[in-house]
C-alpha cells in the first residue's frame, strides 16, 4: 500500500485523508446514534474505543479507566 501512496501527488493524498476523515465521522455518528452500547476491549484489557453512551455512563465510575 505504501508504494501506491508514494505515487500520489499532494492533492490526491489530501483528498484521501479528507475522505477517510469523512467516513470515520459518518461511522462515529452511526455508532453514537445506536441504542446499544459499544465498547472495544483488547486482550490486554485496554479500551481503544467506546461510544458516547458508554463514556457518559462511566465518567463518574471509580473503576473505569
Amino acid at each position: 500500500m505504501f508504494n501506491s501512496l508514494e505515487k500520489l501527488n499532494k492533492d490526491e493524498l489530501i483528498a484521501l485523508v479528507q475522505n477517510q476523515k469523512s467516513e470515520h465521522e459518518f461511522m462515529q455518528n452511526v455508532i453514537d446514534s445506536m441504542s446499544d452500547t459499544i465498547m472495544v476491549v483488547k486482550l490486554d484489557y485496554s479500551v481503544p474505543f467506546m461510544d458516547k453512551s458508554v463514556q457518559k455512563k462511566n465518567t463518574n465510575s471509580k473503576n473505569f479507566r
